[in-house]
């Protein structure tokens, strides 16, 4: 169940990338141009492709992955573990605030009325959010496809000598 949620989630984040990337882009295109169906796809599937990386990593940090395993049994020590410390803290907590934005981004851009105020409500939240995706990307740990196949056991930090 591990690989295949890990799998799910790794090629999950092509989605949330992607429809950020097209939400960006379409931020930016011809403020006085009407409201289109490109706008439209990517204001309403970008909150739910991360609803998805949500739930699959939910389950991943709630008991699926054996980092956070290892991390909440001991989570002074995870503290100090550079690697653990990400995964345990950082990157979850970096992904749940885009997920906020994400969510708020797209029900605000709904709500707007002008179609340079929708783009710029769109371009605003949906750009922050995908600064904190990349930056939440475990990009050089991690393969850019996942297909399969479990990473290593993660090792429990060494015991501080006196």
């Amino acid at each position: 169940m591990y690989a295949l949620t890990l799998t799910v989630h790794s090629l999950a984040r092509w989605a949330v990338v992607g429809l950020a990337l097209l939400a960006i882009v379409r931020g930016l295109t011809g403020k006085d141009a009407p409201w289109g169906a490109a706008d439209e796809t990517a204001r309403k599937w970008l909150p739910h492709a991360f609803t998805l990386q949500l739930v699959l990593g939910l389950a991943l940090y709630g008991g699926l992955s054996p980092t956070t395993k290892l991390a909440m049994a001991d989570m002074a020590a995870a503290m100090k573990d550079p690697a653990l410390r990400f995964w345990a803290v950082e990157h979850f907590t970096v992904m749940l605030v885009a997920l906020v934005l994400a969510h708020i981004g797209g029900a605000r851009t709904r709500r707007a009325t002008e179609p340079a105020a929708k783009r710029r409500t769109m371009l605003t939240f949906f750009g922050i959010a995908t600064v904190l995706v990349l930056w939440g990307i475990p990009w050089k740990s991690r393969p850019l496809v996942r297909l399969g196949g479990v990473p290593e056991a993660p090792v429990a930090p060494a015991a501080p000598t006196s």
